[in-house]
């Protein structure tokens, strides 16, 4: 290549939008070293790349559509006239025989007129008049008038003595005779109503009405008849102290009954009880028997003179004070005994008495008392119970009678207001004065214009939209700065571009700016390696992709930059590099791997510095031969010889053979050529992710001539004319090399005296 050539860009130019090489991502004329900066995906971005190569289509059918849509927007809508008129009620009646009467309710009556103007009846009498007729309206059946009252209206203007009434329609004479015919039909139907139909309506209505009252007031005579037992008609707080003292009496009676039954059992179990076991202690009886308090306190004294007899005194129990003293104390308890007896045959039992503190002697008086008083007690709650049911009945009846009288007056309300409404339209027929209305000069309505903007811009978005959705579904890659940015891509480096050539390359401009970017990617390949990175892979997600004429002309590029380079053809399948450089024979790449020996299967090319391990008798059937310890031990003794190893392999996703390869080189050269899916090279990325390849970067292979040409306007065309003139190498015939390859081989010195074969 021409030492003049330049790499500068542009000065103070921005990068045009439509360059596919914008956007963020290094490209074949970026800057050495560079790695692919990775912006987030702006909106705008992402839409300038789903209608990207669509623009003029778009712009074209947008503007079809839209005109389109205005178009259509602009002739479905029809502008629609108004036409008013007014109608004035007077508030009063004139009377000539006392002053003028005002009209009771006079704004609902108003109110009910605009409602009457709006009925079916008075439409189907105006769709009958002439001035509808000559107006061009359309007389006949139910649809007729459903027509023509969906174009009608009136509205009582509030706080005064007007309702309007307003007629739409296309037309104008239309909107005129339809709102006059309306009037004139309401005020003839007004003028028209049979007096003597009224008056035997309110005739009916006031009979209803005198009924109504006559109810009233027998209800309220039937409530004023129950009510003169009490003296009032509000039994309410009688009725609920009745209720109380009932609950009172109820509560006492279940006390009084309670003390009967257990003076009755313990009389019960004081008849039943043994003469040995005694039914009342002495202590109880003290409290009811003086007798035997007394007996009872005497023996204590006794026996506390016995104590003090033989502690304090010291007397022995034979002598004399003692004996005399505990003679007196048996006479006492003997006494007590004889007391207790008499009492226990007076006092049966003792029970609690729950009418006061205490207990109390259960005796049969006591039993005939507790009777008596239950008896008293449930004969008073008899009574207060009978009293308290007979008030709530009573009351029962006269809410009755109340609900009737508030329903009866509901029913003379609305008779009340039937009867008025019926009185009115008789003393009004000459109080509503009409306004007709003019021939409206403008529509009232008129969205077509609105509705034009509406259609302009949907009918101009729905074509762009579909590019969008085409855009969207499209999943090929287009354009190099695809490959050089994005989810798939992400991380990645666009080491450059390749332009899409004819096979008959006869363009020595192209041939030089092809050369020139295979130059570019080996020399990012560079600067970007490391010194143990030497061994690259090149590879594809499906075949097609222009793997290997990228392997060939990087093998020819790394050679004339004077670097010692292996060619390694690893392609089972297709063995590209080994029929192109006529490296056909008996032994390759299985044999080296098999022997553990490089340098015996290497080849010799006529390129300086270039060699190339050829793929031999490998067959598809062999791929089970490469695994990753074969391959990358003949990697390793292939850097021991050569500076920079190239390998050529099959797709990555589409043979075996690929994936020990890829795993064992230093780097992965991924190729995507224009036109590929998406997905398939999302995959590809996925799997050598998955099996720890590095991916050196990508290349985009078959670049539009077009974009390519403004993606490198930066390049000097004196130093493009001058690489394509002073062009040294040798050129293939047939294409053997590829067009590519053959770029780059033009500007390659062969080997003096190199091996031919």
């Amino acid at each position: 290549m021409s030492r003049d050539m330049t790499l500068s860009t542009r000065a103070g130019l921005p990068v045009a939008p439509d360059d596919m090489w914008a956007g963020g991502a290094t490209t074949t004329l970026a800057m050495p070293g560079m790695q692919t900066a990775q912006p987030q995906q702006q909106p705008l971005r992402r839409l300038h790349r789903l209608l990207r190569g669509r623009y003029w289509i778009a712009i074209v059918l947008g503007l079809i559509g839209a005109l389109a849509g205005g178009f259509f927007g602009f002739t479905s809508q029809v502008p629609v006239y108004e036409a008013d008129g007014v109608l004035y009620i007077e508030p009063t009646i004139a009377n000539t025989m006392m002053a003028d009467k005002a009209i009771p309710f006079y704004q609902q009556f108003i109110k009910s007129q605009a409602a009457m103007i709006q009925t079916p009846r008075v439409a189907s009498e105006a769709i009958k008049r002439k001035e509808w007729k000559d107006a061009g309206g359309k007389g006949g059946g139910p649809d007729a008038v459903a027509a023509f009252l969906s174009s009608l209206s009136a509205t009582y203007l509030k706080d005064s003595s007007l309702v309007t009434v307003s007629f739409q329609s296309p037309d104008p004479k239309l909107a005129a005779a339809g709102v006059n015919s309306a009037i004139s039909a309401y005020i003839d139907l007004q003028k028209d109503m049979n007096d003597a139909d009224k008056k035997t309506r309110l005739d009916s209505l006031n009979k209803q009405y005198q009924d109504c009252q006559n109810q009233q007031r027998a209800c309220t005579d039937n409530i004023r008849e129950l009510a003169a037992k009490y003296g009032t008609d509000d039994l309410t707080n009688i009725h609920n102290s009745q209720q109380l003292e009932a609950i009172r009496l109820e509560g006492e009676l279940a006390k009084l009954k309670y003390q009967r039954q257990a003076v009755e059992a313990a009389i019960s179990g004081a008849n039943g009880a043994s003469t040995t076991q005694p039914t009342i202690s002495l202590e109880d009886l003290a409290k009811f028997d003086p007798q035997v308090a007394d007996l009872m306190k005497l023996q204590l004294q006794e026996n506390a003179k016995l104590n003090e007899l033989m502690t304090v005194y010291g007397y022995g129990p034979s002598a004399k004070q003692v004996v005399q003293q505990r003679a007196e104390l048996d006479l006492t308890t003997k006494s007590l005994e004889l007391a207790a007896e008499a009492a226990r045959q007076k006092y049966k039992a003792v029970v609690v008495n729950l009418s006061g503190e205490g207990d109390m002697v259960a005796t049969a008086k006591t039993l005939e008392s507790f009777k008596q008083r239950e008896a008293y007690f449930q004969s008073q709650y008899d009574i207060v119970h009978k009293n308290a049911m007979e008030m709530g009945q009573t009351q029962q009846e006269i809410n009755k009678y109340r609900d009737q009288i508030a329903k009866l007056k509901e029913d003379m309300d609305s008779l009340d207001s039937k009867i008025k409404s019926l009185e009115w339209q008789r003393a009004t027929n000459g109080n509503i004065k009409p306004q007709f209305g003019n021939e409206p000069m403008a529509p009232t309505i008129d969205k077509r214009k609105q509705f034009a903007a509406v259609g302009f811009a949907g009918g101009g978005f729905i074509p762009i939209a579909l590019m969008l959705l085409i855009g969207l579904l499209d999943s090929r890659y287009r354009y190099s700065d695809d490959a050089g940015g994005g989810n798939s891509m992400s991380g990645l480096t666009l080491l450059g571009i390749l332009p899409n050539l004819p096979d008959r390359l006869s363009d020595p401009t192209q041939a030089s700016i092809a050369a020139h970017c295979v130059h570019q990617i080996r020399t990012m390949l560079q600067i970007n390696g490391q010194d143990d990175r030497r061994a690259f892979c090149v590879t594809s997600a499906a075949s097609g992709d222009g793997k290997t004429s990228l392997t060939l002309a990087l093998g020819l590029s790394f050679a004339a930059s004077g670097s010692r380079t292996l060619l390694i053809d690893a392609d089972l399948v297709g063995a590209g590099l080994t029929a192109r450089l006529n490296m056909n024979g008996p032994e390759g790449i299985l044999e080296a791997m098999t022997n553990r020996d490089l340098l015996p299967y290497v080849r010799s090319t006529d390129i300086s510095d270039l060699s190339i391990l050829p793929v031999g008798l490998a067959q598809l059937h062999h791929a089970g031969i490469f695994s990753p310890a074969a391959v990358r031990r003949l990697v390793n003794e292939a850097k021991k010889h050569y500076e920079v190893v190239l390998i050529d392999t099959g797709p990555i996703l589409g043979s075996i053979e690929a994936t020990p390869v890829c795993a064992s080189a230093d780097g992965v050269i991924l190729t995507v050529a224009r036109g590929q899916q998406r997905p398939l090279v999302e995959k590809a990325l996925e799997h050598l992710k998955g099996i720890g390849a590095p991916v050196a970067g990508v290349v985009f292979n078959r670049a539009q001539a077009k974009d390519f040409e403004q993606s490198i306007s930066g390049i000097s065309m004196r130093s493009a004319s001058r690489s394509a003139s002073n062009g040294h190498g040798h050129n293939r015939e047939g294409g053997q090399f590829g067009p590519i390859a053959r770029a780059v081989a033009s500007s390659v010195k062969p080997t003096d005296g190199a091996d031919k074969n």
